[in-house]
């Protein structure tokens, strides 16, 4: 007689432990995800900034150790009167044929977990013209375009009025990742920047933004408090109560 089979949409935090947690003797279990590892969410803004390896913040769902199945797609409707999957295999390259071939898959159980994306608030620019922090690939944009700026920055022909421009990095979000990275990045700035580019790391200038009167607005007021005046004693500008409303190439 064959086992149950569960299938665990998504890769995250939820899908990625309970799957580690099922007994494999007692159901046959398949993930599918468009991602073939788990972020450790905590760890991508130390990741983005050069403090360690982008593999440290990550793992991958096949293991030696984790007999699961997985599945590289996106699952694009759910017939629960069949306990039916309908899914598209997702890979960027298009031409190959087998990524154009969609699939069904039958469950016994069905667990979803398929975490979420960066809410824009439907704020003109933002899905364009920022950078998020919710994966690792999102981490090594983040580092690849700092250090970008920080060498067109140091070239002669790049005047001070520019070089503060391409340095001023806005943080729009007070939660735990915004202030994380914020913290992250200034600790980069007078750790690492000052040595390795002495000559334009001093206009580097760091913002977090925030439409809540302070910032980690869900945790206690002494923790909170607390936050603030380490960011404001990092010389870092806190603009709390303040709403974006559009962002540019340039500008917010």
């Amino acid at each position: 007689m064959s086992k149950p089979h569960i299938i665990i949409i998504g890769s995250g935090w939820a899908g990625f432990y309970l799957a580690g947690y099922l007994s494999l003797t007692l159901y046959t279990i398949t993930i599918i995800s468009p991602r073939r590892t788990s972020a450790y969410t905590p760890l991508l803004a130390s990741a983005a900034c050069g403090l360690f390896n982008f593999y440290l913040a990550e793992e991958p769902i096949r293991s030696k150790t984790r007999k699961c199945r997985f599945l590289k797609a996106n699952v694009t409707s759910i017939s629960f009167p069949s306990k039916t999957i309908h899914c598209a295999p997702a890979f960027e390259d298009t031409n190959d044929p087998i990524t154009n071939q969609n699939f069904d898959l039958n469950y016994d159980y069905l667990i979803l977990a398929p975490g979420c994306i960066p809410n824009t608030f439907s704020t003109p620019g933002v899905q364009e013209n920022a950078l998020f922090m919710k994966n690792v690939s999102d981490a090594m944009a983040t580092r690849k375009l700092l250090f970008d700026l920080l060498e067109k920055a140091s070239l002669p022909t790049c005047p001070v009025a520019r070089k503060k421009e391409l340095l001023h990095i806005a943080i729009v979000g007070g939660g735990p990742t915004g202030v994380e990275i914020t913290a992250e990045l200034d600790d980069l700035a007078y750790r690492e920047l000052m040595d390795l580019y002495p000559e334009v790391a001093p206009y580097l200038y760091i913002s977090i933004y925030d439409v809540a009167p302070h910032t980690l607005g869900n945790y206690e007021r002494k923790l909170y408090e607390y936050a603030n005046e380490r960011l404001v004693r990092r010389h870092v500008a806190v603009e709390t109560g303040t709403r974006i409303e559009k962002v540019d190439e340039t500008a917010l």
